[in-house]
């Protein structure tokens, strides 16, 4: 947080409303961050977990509006699951639909508008598969940050709003990669999310055998969603790709996200 007084030492009250809701959070869920230590988990689509001893708390800031709230890449056996904020700690009913997904029954309504917290007993926390889960009905954004680098000398921003994206794609030996695991094979928009630079440049998106290009968008100015078409992807494993395309000037873009959106999902 980098919330300041005024010159006249006053705070702002909206900035006063966000330290209230904050604290108010941190009342019901402060276990599920204070001495916790960062997810052995692949990255989820509904948001993202901590960890401690055996137990994983999944901050859920996409509450499934269908009830079932789905946990990818868990090989493990889970013992026990309830919401943090159920201070009976009312057993959430679950089941394994294959060997890494996890499915929990949840209310239809989130016990907090921003971030549900799930906590869930596990065997072991480190049973766990690197692929990350692409779900089908829910966007999946797979950030440059989470991505893996293959070819070096990428520029990474400092994490803030405006510079969390990736630039200094070189060639098309540059590469961002993201390992996937679809529990059901699937549709997709895709859509590559960045800064472009003055001069536009080719790029391409490659999943299940499928290359999608497209060119920077160089008249825009901030980031830009830019849709590039859709791939059908088959259950399993699956790997996803970003790389430069053909010659150009300088850097091709900042990449804060690749973003792959069910079709058919709600609102697509």
């Amino acid at each position: 947080m980098n919330i300041g007084p005024k010159g006249d030492g006053v705070i702002d009250a909206p900035d006063l409303e966000i330290l209230a809701g904050m604290g108010k959070w941190m009342d019901v869920n402060e276990v599920s961050i204070r001495g916790t230590a960062g997810s052995t988990l692949p990255v989820q689509p509904w948001g993202e977990s901590t960890r401690k001893h055996n137990t994983f708390y999944l901050h859920v800031f996409e509450w499934p509006a269908d009830g079932t709230l789905e946990l990818g890449g868990f090989t493990g056996q889970v013992n026990k699951a309830w919401l943090l904020s159920d201070q009976t700690q009312t057993a959430l009913m679950h089941q394994r639909t294959d060997t890494v997904t996890v499915q929990f029954e949840v209310p239809a309504h989130a016990p907090d508008p921003a971030n549900s917290v799930v906590v869930v007993e596990v065997d072991d926390v480190n049973k766990v598969e690197t692929h990350r889960p692409l779900s089908n009905t829910t966007a999946t954004v797979m950030r440059a940050f989470d991505g893996v680098a293959v070819g070096g000398g990428f520029k990474y921003g400092d994490g803030k709003a405006s510079r969390n994206a990736v630039s200094k794609w070189k060639d098309d030996k540059h590469l961002m990669t993201w390992p996937v695991y679809l529990a059901q094979p699937g549709t997709f928009k895709v859509i590559a999310e960045y800064r472009p630079f003055k001069q536009p440049g080719g790029f391409a998106v490659e999943a299940g055998g499928v290359t999608l290009p497209g060119t920077t968008k160089s008249t825009q100015k901030g980031f830009v969603e830019h849709e590039l078409g859709r791939v059908s992807l088959a259950a399993g494993n699956q790997t996803i790709t970003i790389h430069p395309q053909g010659e150009r000037e300088g850097d091709l873009m900042d990449l804060r996200a690749v973003h792959f959106v069910p079709v058919g999902a709600a609102g697509h």
